[in-house]
């Protein structure tokens, strides 16, 4: 299995060394695409990082440790940036702030203000608060696992809320903080959408135009080489991150908590205004911009057009899905039962996650070219749903073998001397406990798969669209309003997915202090 997820890279490498790269493409390579594509890559990433972590950390403390009311509802507001693509992100700020529309046109004339919307610190500010609710997560997840014993004894001693902060909160969170850090990384190397409506050149930019332009898969290879290094550290830095983290894991902390940060009323006013400002900024404001232009376009779209977006994008978002779940189910189930002696192997499949998608499309149609077999017609739909799954398969496996390994063997050893057979203990046992994790992966890589735009837009047999690849179209024409439609589709779906995901975060945290 591992072998067959790494064929495509290995079939990208072989074209990438192979030399026979045409004068043109050479000095695409060389003269302008590596270079360029190294920096932009590099400080947007580093911009990213700080923004996210910064507005998240925030966000974090407030929540956990001060005495703000209505902190269920801060959590909420945090998280629901998750529920809008990056890439919707961009469209919609690069389309409110390009040069002639209103605010922009606004603001030149009352201060003399010019927002360049394709300048890399503005980028970067749109790529950090559309990826802090990531950040948000681990620390929430780091917070609630701080032990409370060591704050009472600090604060016995006469030490200040700023120094518990200091000296304990932060250094607990640094872990987390890195795999935040790692995490953002990643998802701004693998980004396509959102960098290609800013026009900006970062590594999934340069392979894919080695493609289009050249059609050249060993321009597109050797470009490829450093990313396919890079996302390859990142990820095991990410897996070592979270393996530790799993070892020191300590029971959740309890629910009241010790208010480091105490505010009175004015200064919980200015608070909430920040957190209302942010909010209005990073999900109001991009809502209300979609609605305008969905009211303004929605008369002029072809409903069949619309009709077969999203049938295409229900097909390969639930294919993927499915398969996914149920061969994540099936490995988990046979290594937990008969204990595969190849498990180290396991962190190879969720390879995937970590090669940006434009780049893995390439490595398909690399590994098509090397087996000597036409890339058309039902094989490229073939194509697709594979590279959508390799892509995506650790998203749902992590999910159920964390969800497998909590499930007591004893449990098993038990039921199993009563009688009863592999496949009904799973059915009554496992399946039980693990259909949380199975609702979650689901709804998750279905959500990532209908998001997708470089694999689908590469990979789609002649013809075929989904909403993505249709928004990825529209905006590459500057069509802001005529994409709002398909785009509101995938906010939708989105804020779906997030409702399965706290419904199961809060059952979860009720079991845990059952």
């Amino acid at each position: 299995m591992a072998a067959l997820f790494f064929f495509p890279l290995i079939a990208l490498v072989q074209f990438s060394l192979s030399g026979q790269i045409n004068p043109s493409a050479r000095q695409f390579v060389y003269s302008f695409a590596l270079a360029e594509a190294t920096i932009n890559t590099s400080v947007l990433v580093a911009i990213s990082i700080i923004v996210a972590n910064a507005y998240a950390l925030t966000l974090s403390l407030l929540h956990r440790f001060s005495n703000l009311s209505y902190k269920k509802v801060l959590f909420v507001l945090a998280v629901l940036p998750l529920a809008i693509p990056l890439y919707v992100y961009a469209f919609i700020f690069m389309g409110a702030f390009e040069y002639g529309a209103a605010l922009p046109s606004l603001l030149r004339a009352s201060s003399g203000l010019i927002i360049n919307t394709q300048n890399i610190f503005f980028v970067g500010f749109i790529f950090g608060l559309a990826l802090s609710p990531y950040c948000f997560l681990f620390y929430y997840s780091g917070l609630s696992r701080l032990n409370r014993n060591s704050l009472l004894a600090a604060s016995s001693l006469g030490a200040k809320s700023c120094s518990m902060l200091r000296y304990i909160v932060l250094p607990h969170l640094k872990p987390h903080i890195l795999s935040a850090s790692v995490l953002v990384a990643l998802e701004v190397i693998c980004d396509f959408g959102a960098v290609s409506i800013f026009n900006l050149e970062t590594y999934s930019i340069v392979v894919y135009g080695a493609w289009e332009s050249f059609f050249s898969l060993e321009a597109a290879g050797l470009l490829s080489l450093a990313p396919i290094v890079l996302g390859l550290i990142l990820f095991f830095l990410l897996e070592s991150s979270r393996l530790r983290e799993e070892k020191n894991t300590v029971s959740r902390m309890e629910k009241s908590t010790i208010e480091l940060i105490k505010f009175n009323y004015p200064a919980q006013v200015l608070a909430w205004t920040f957190v209302g400002a942010s909010f209005a900024l990073s999900v109001g404001f991009p809502l209300l911009q979609l609605l305008l232009w969905t009211l303004e376009t929605s008369i002029y779209t072809p409903m069949q057009s619309f009709l077969d977006y999203a049938l295409n994008t229900l097909i390969i978002g639930t294919t993927v899905a499915v398969s996914v779940t149920v061969l994540s189910v099936v490995i988990s189930y046979i290594d937990r039962n008969f204990m595969i002696r190849a498990k180290s192997l396991f962190p190879l499949l969720q390879l995937g996650y970590a090669i940006p998608g434009s780049i893995f499309a390439v490595a398909c149609i690399s590994s098509f070219s090397l087996l000597r077999i036409e890339h058309s017609g039902r094989l490229a739909l073939f194509l697709l749903l594979f590279a959508l799954a390799v892509r995506f398969f650790a998203a749902n496996f992590q999910q159920v073998t964390k969800q497998f390994s909590s499930i007591s063997k004893e449990l098993d050893n038990a039921t199993m001397s009563l009688g009863a057979r592999p496949l009904d203990m799973f059915r009554f046992i496992h399946f039980p406990q693990i259909k949380r994790a199975l609702l979650l992966g689901l709804v998750f890589v279905f959500l990532e798969v209908a998001k997708e735009i470089p694999i689908t837009l590469i990979l789609r047999p002649f013809g075929w669209n989904t909403f993505a690849t249709k928004i990825y179209e529209l905006t590459s024409e500057g069509e802001w309003e005529r994409a709002s439609l398909p785009a509101l589709f995938l906010v939708l779906l989105g804020s779906l997915s997030l409702v399965v995901y706290l419904a199961i975060l809060r059952n979860s945290e009720r079991h845990e202090n059952a």
